[in-house]
């Protein structure tokens, strides 16, 4: 179940390792939340790359994904959603 977010500069998230379909929809639906959180278009590119760096070392610890209101907050300050 890839999330794909961003139109013609678009992010594709591919990962396997699940323990049920359950836990691979709730993981999905959040990624593609945090990914949704960047300026659509090129001007969010770069947001939602590190954002997108920052979904998979979540799931490569097997930790928790980043926290949605932080990365929204820190993306209107302009930080580009910088960890």
């Amino acid at each position: 179940m890839p999330v794909f977010v961003g139109g013609a500069q678009g992010v594709y998230l591919r990962l396997s390792g699940f323990k049920s379909e359950a836990e691979l929809i709730d993981f999905y639906e959040k990624a593609g939340l945090l990914l949704d959180i960047p300026e659509a278009g090129p001007e969010g590119h770069e947001a939602r790359m590190e954002i997108l760096d920052m979904i998979k070392a979540a799931h490569r610890k097997q930790g928790p994904l980043p926290d949605y209101e932080e990365l929204r907050g820190s993306s209107r300050r302009g930080s580009h959603c910088r960890r």
